[in-house]
């Protein structure tokens, strides 16, 4: 997806390895969710990006909203709170079957430091309307990276950790949502994932910007090509991870996501 940093690798991994599992109210209703992206840069956001399961109930209510450090830590997801959607979105069945929803928040630019993509849960009246996110556990995690902060019986909230990746991404500027993108596609990118040696293909005479980005939004890799695309990429040096992949035209622009195992 264009212009998108996410920390799960559903939809990457293969399903002979991928290990999808769920959070969200089974917590409590009022449960925030959320996943944390350094930013090295001045950064606009624009929305979140959230995996919705396939448990999940039609008629829950979805909050987005940013965070900073200083208020996860300290438990009180109610203050400072940066770029809410206080209308949110409402679940709805296509949400649920294609296990995603986008939200957009008001354009944000983000000074460089460490932010929580958020989403307050609530769930639509009745027994048991839960509202769940896909949790990817396929690999562990930093026990910071993805949190769940809820409120026991006398109202105190709590923060958690899981050592896992929920499915909410940061959209910055440039968002391309899934099905326009799915329409628009410039490249191609095999194997992925892969152990950090892949090939990127477009078949279309162009003049090309070629980008690898890691999930901080760091260039690590910028190639300027003429005619069409056949491209090795050799990032085996680097981390395991999440990457992104961004070919750029004069007239249009695409980013994938590919996963280094």
């Amino acid at each position: 997806m264009n212009n998108l940093f996410s920390l799960d690798g559903i939809g990457v991994y293969s399903d002979a390895i991928s290990e999808i599992n769920y959070t969200g109210t089974v917590y409590g209703n009022g449960t925030v969710v959320m996943v944390r992206y350094e930013l090295l840069v001045p950064t606009t956001v624009v929305g979140v990006e959230i995996g919705i399961h396939e448990f999940s109930r039609v008629g829950g209510t979805i909050i987005p909203f940013l965070s900073n450090e200083a208020t996860v830590f300290a438990d009180d997801m109610s203050i400072d709170r940066i770029a809410e959607n206080l209308d949110g979105i409402v679940v709805t069945q296509a949400h649920v079957d294609n296990n995603l929803v986008y939200i957009e928040l008001e354009p944000t630019v983000l000074d460089p430091g460490v932010y929580y993509a958020c989403a307050e849960l609530f769930e639509a009246s009745g027994e048991n309307q839960f509202v769940l996110l896909q949790d990817d556990e396929t690999v562990a995690q930093p026990s910071y990276a993805s949190m769940i902060n809820s409120l026991d019986d006398n109202n105190a909230a709590t923060t958690y950790t899981n050592g896992t990746a929920s499915a909410i991404r940061m959209a910055i500027g440039g968002y391309v949502d899934l099905d326009e993108n799915e329409n628009n596609t410039l490249f191609s990118v095999s194997p992925n994932p892969s152990n950090g040696v892949f090939t990127v293909t477009a078949n279309k005479e162009d003049a090309y910007t070629l980008e690898v980005i890691n999930i901080l939004g760091e260039v690590i890799s910028s190639k300027v090509i003429k005619g069409t695309i056949n491209e090795t990429i050799d990032i085996s040096n680097f981390d395991a991870g999440i990457y992104l992949v961004k070919v750029t035209t004069s007239t249009s622009q695409n980013v994938q996501k590919v996963v280094v195992k």
